[in-house]
């Protein structure tokens, strides 16, 4: 444990501690620390609230480096007017880095910058906001800082006000993101758009009321309806104690808890620290890990672990199970297969229902395809308002009867124009694009086909020629103009279970999932397949009975892109040319290869549901135990 005489609490370990006691210590632990998992999302948040805080005449911008940024902050709070980007407020214990703090006389006000839509354009909080879990968390935030200013400088009163963005704004002009995000000169009338886009929202008095009484839906027990200072205090008095002394008891939050679980190095998580499961033996299988929704449970511990939970009645064994009317695996099946795995009872390997065969009835060419999107507040281009979505890459491999497998993809390179009619142009060249079956892991991509000829039709973006051959893709050859589309997710989720499907029935679970049964089953699994410009052994990923997650293997160094949202905000920072130069000859290389490897596993589950009905089954279900039932 550090110090508390030569330790500062941040906003982040303020906010941490006052949800959880716990978490401070964690916080603190060197071992625990980690980089992180997108390092893209600060630039772009940072960016939002440099091009925002422009509007003001006399703004100064901090140094990245605290210290260095809290002795600027002290010697610009001595002018009568100014504006601080980044400002670094202390004192002997409590540090807090505020977004925007303008001085105007004796006045200061906190400024912060949030996503959240502000649906009617108000000036003011209302009695509704206050019940709004976003705004009351915005509003924590400014009680903080503001009782951290008050600490620092008790003769100055003090505002708070917040920036969100107008769902009513439309863009008048073009490339608004391109033009004053991440610039350091922005355009007048960008300026202006961004002030139009961003209205400040008074939160002066909603501030004070959550510093007088912390909300209990916010904080824990603990803390919940005593005052920031209050809180400050017992927080500085857990510093100086064993974390043992301040064990709270398992709560809601938990569920949400990166430090619930154990991590690398095998470090201990919490639970497995302070509420250890005895005699169980998958203590580290909570309830919170049960598929699909977890329901409002009893607050007794032991309903905390999957083991002493009770089945349902009706799904008590696996005959039972398997037994009830239906056509689909429901959720609820699924819950109760997990519950049998770790009560030690008989398990299936793998369990398929008959509706796994639509497989078979695709029309080729099959073009596995994965869009995918960015949502920014600052739109794009010219009409366009907050959180419209931009679509900035795709990747699709196309399978024809013969075996043959080509692929497409196309990314948007250009730091400054809008990227849709580059975009439809692309999709226009996947080799025999109007014929055949377009197979997809959601409804997403469908819709997006029909929202992009929406806007082709009523803008012109594209030539008469590119948008013939756009609409032919959505209708098509197949039954005579039919829906040419396949959501094979809807399989994974009706139709298909095996035994390592715990979690999640996501894309990249589910290709781990499946990697995993084709190794105990002996499956063929697809191997030495270049993903862009890398060379990818799924085989060799899933041997030695040990499953390596494929999109960790997508990195170069430190840069890791495996999911939607760290790829989305990579994107924004290299179209904001917030990264270095190295970065941005980087980035490009690992959106293609990610996005490369979601729609290769497309073709990955739908061979592996054809090659089930190939190798175990010519009509029914597949119901495939193993020597070992439970593990």
């Amino acid at each position: 444990m550090k110090n508390s005489s030569h330790f500062f609490i941040t906003d982040h370990l303020f906010h941490q501690t006052i949800s959880c006691p716990l978490k401070l210590h964690f916080n603190l632990d060197e071992d625990t620390t980690s980089k992180r998992r997108d390092p893209f999302r600060q630039l772009n948040k940072l960016a939002l609230r440099d091009a925002i805080a422009q509007r003001f005449s006399d703004l100064k911008q901090t140094d990245d480096r605290v210290e260095k940024a809290a002795e600027q902050t002290q010697k610009w709070l001595e002018l009568k007017n100014v504006t601080i980007c980044g400002a670094v407020i202390k004192t002997d214990q409590f540090l807090t880095r505020i977004p925007i703090l303008r001085k105007q006389g004796d006045e200061l006000t906190v400024m912060q910058v949030h996503g959240k839509l502000n649906k009617h354009g108000a000036r003011v909080f209302s009695n509704s906001d206050h019940r709004s879990h976003s705004i009351t968390r915005y509003l924590l935030k400014a009680a903080y800082r503001c009782y951290v200013l008050q600490s620092a400088m008790p003769n100055l009163s003090f505002r708070a006000e917040f920036f969100m963005p107008n769902a009513q704004f439309k863009s008048e002009v073009d490339d608004l993101f391109q033009q004053a995000v991440g610039r350091e000169s922005i355009p007048d009338l960008c300026i202006q758009q961004l002030a139009e886009l961003f209205p400040g929202v008074d939160g002066t008095e909603s501030v004070y009321g959550v510093m007088n009484n912390l909300p209990p839906s916010h904080v824990h027990r603990k803390f919940s309806n005593g005052t920031v200072g209050d809180a400050s205090s017992l927080l500085l008095k857990q510093l100086d104690t064993s974390r043992e002394e301040w064990v709270p008891g398992i709560h809601d939050g938990c569920k949400y808890c990166q430090f619930r679980m154990g991590g690398d190095q095998n470090r201990k998580g919490c639970w497995e620290k302070f509420y250890p499961a005895d005699n169980l033996k998958h203590g580290d299988n909570h309830t919170y890990e049960l598929i699909g929704h977890t329901p409002d449970i009893s607050r007794p511990t032991e309903n905390y672990f999957q083991e002493n939970i009770e089945l349902p009645a009706g799904l008590e064994s696996l005959e039972k199970i398997k037994s009830l009317p239906g056509n689909i695996i429901s959720i609820q099946q699924r819950r109760a297969l997990q519950l049998l795995k770790v009560k030690g009872h008989k398990t299936p390997l793998l369990w398929g229902k008959p509706l796994l065969k639509k497989v078979q009835n695709l029309k080729y060419p099959l073009h596995f395809i994965d869009f995918e999107a960015a949502t920014t507040p600052v739109p794009m281009a010219k009409g366009r308002g907050a959180y419209d979505p931009i679509l900035f890459q795709f990747s699709c491999h196309t399978l024809f009867k013969n075996g043959k497998i080509t692929h497409t993809e196309w990314l948007d390179e250009d730091d400054s124009s809008y990227p849709h009619a580059s975009f439809i142009e692309a999709i226009c060249s996947i080799p025999k694009s109007e014929k055949g079956t377009f197979v997809q892991f959601s409804p997403f991509e469908r819709q997006t086909f029909y929202r992009l000829l929406r806007e082709i039709e009523a803008h012109d973006v594209t030539t008469d020629q590119t948008r013939k051959k756009f609409r032919s893709l959505i209708t098509g050859d197949l039954n005579g103009g039919s829906n040419r589309f396949f959501d094979i997710s809807k399989l994974v989720r009706d139709g298909y279970y095996n035994r390592f499907m715990d979690r999640g029935l996501t894309l990249k679970e589910s290709l781990v999932n499946i990697l995993k049964v084709s190794k105990r089953l002996g499956l063929d699994v697809p191997s030495s397949v270049k993903l862009h410009d890398k060379e990818f052994d799924l085989s060799r990923l899933s041997g030695n009975g040990i499953i390596v997650n494929p999109y960790k293997e997508l990195s170069d160094g430190d840069v890791n892109i495996g999911d939607g949202a760290v790829a989305m905000n990579a994107y924004l920072s290299y179209k904001s040319d917030l990264i270095s130069e190295e970065d941005r000859k980087l980035i490009p290389v690992l959106l293609k290869r990610y996005c490369a490897l979601d729609s290769y596993s497309l073709y990955i589950i739908f061979s592996h549901f054809l090659e089930l009905f190939r190798e175990f089954t010519e009509s029914g279900e597949i119901l495939l135990m193993n020597e070992i039932d439970s593990e």
